[in-house]
């Protein structure tokens, strides 16, 4: 059975802007991990943009896309495929809202704490904060985690607390922030998750096992009954949309999607099934719109989202129907963003 794996991010200094991994990246040697082809391909799965030259690629954001070169360091290019902003750091975040947080080398940055640079997506340095853990903006805001408590980046470089780490922590997913004006949390005392307001002031009060971001006007959250972990979906006043009832096996981040374009992934699981669960795409009235029988899918961006084909061990792509519009045939893929998606082939 194939180990399906997430990446946990940021608490023992992994890069907390490394891109999410593919489910089987780890069945690959590191010798074929080096020997991937980046491209980016629109919804026909033509290749818009050749990026063999990088040892890695990101999606598309605010028109630039992350890429490491041979010098193992990160800049970003433009649609053209034109390096926009050199390869000179260590670690770089995705532009959100304008804005991008890197790390320059460590022998180069000039700065005596560990930190972060904000830079423009002309490459031009905006203001410097001195966190170890930074995170994309969101609403004109970006978290940072400190020692004892986590903090909100303003765009001007203001930063200011937003509650003490005793009292609280951030939520199970990879990238936190603010979505629709609520942040996921975890109460300390009880180990249940709720959400708070830009203000640090509980709005749904912690009573869920596990939670995620509000997408569309609504959360994924799940319960603990009878021993399973059902998956439900809550409004921002906490009444339920869809009353929790998916029994998706203790691996919230791994067995569900948020709702994105109407519809949101949701894992059946079958211990008869040693490949691992399997997708559904459910509505907002809790329907299933349609089947797959991959173990591993995206979320719906401009109409279509990746899937993980069992037989071939390769991704491709399904539109909101089901139909696969992109063949599996990509040995990584990621969500379409701004009419391109980011995958790879075994070069």
């Amino acid at each position: 059975m194939h180990l399906l794996v997430f990446i946990a991010l940021c608490l023992l200094g992994v890069d907390q802007y490394a891109p999410a991994l593919d489910p089987f990246q780890f069945k690959l040697s590191k010798k074929e991990t080096n020997m991937l082809h980046y491209q980016y391909v629109d919804r026909n799965g033509t290749v818009v943009l050749d990026a063999k030259r990088f040892r890695e690629a990101r999606s598309f954001s605010n028109g630039l896309a992350a890429v490491l070169a041979d010098n193992q360091l990160w800049g970003f290019i433009d649609k053209t495929g034109k390096v926009a902003i050199a390869p000179t750091y260590e670690d770089v975040g995705d532009f959100s809202e304008g804005l991008a947080a890197v790390r320059l080398p460590e022998d180069t940055s000039g700065w005596t704490q560990t930190g972060w640079i904000f830079i423009d997506t002309a490459g031009r340095e905006q203001f410097h904060v001195d966190f170890d853990i930074v995170y994309d903006f969101s609403e004109n805001v970006a978290l940072a985690q400190g020692e004892e408590a986590v903090y909100l980046i303003e765009k001007n470089g203001n930063v200011r607390k937003l509650f003490s780490l005793r009292d609280l922590s951030l939520g199970p997913e990879s990238r936190p922030r603010f979505r629709e004006g609520l942040l996921v949390v975890r109460d300390v005392k009880t180990g249940k998750y709720g959400f708070i307001n830009a203000y640090g002031e509980m709005v749904i009060a912690p009573n869920y096992v596990d939670a995620a971001s509000f997408k569309e006007n609504v959360a994924r959250v799940t319960i603990n009954e009878g021993g399973s972990h059902l998956l439900g979906f809550v409004r921002k006043d906490a009444s339920l949309v869809i009353s929790p009832r998916f029994d998706i096996d203790f691996d919230f981040l791994r067995n569900s999607r948020d709702f994105s374009e109407g519809l949101a992934g949701v894992a059946l699981i079958d211990d008869s099934n040693l490949a691992g669960p399997q997708f559904i795409f459910i509505n907002k009235a809790g329907e299933t719109i349609f089947s797959t029988e991959s173990i591993d899918v995206g979320n719906f961006y401009e109409g279509v989202t990746f899937f993980f084909d069992i037989k071939s061990e390769k991704y491709g792509y399904l539109d909101s129907s089901g139909r696969t519009i992109i063949p599996p045939r990509y040995e990584r893929a990621d969500d379409f963003s701004e009419g391109l998606a980011c995958v790879a082939i075994n070069g």
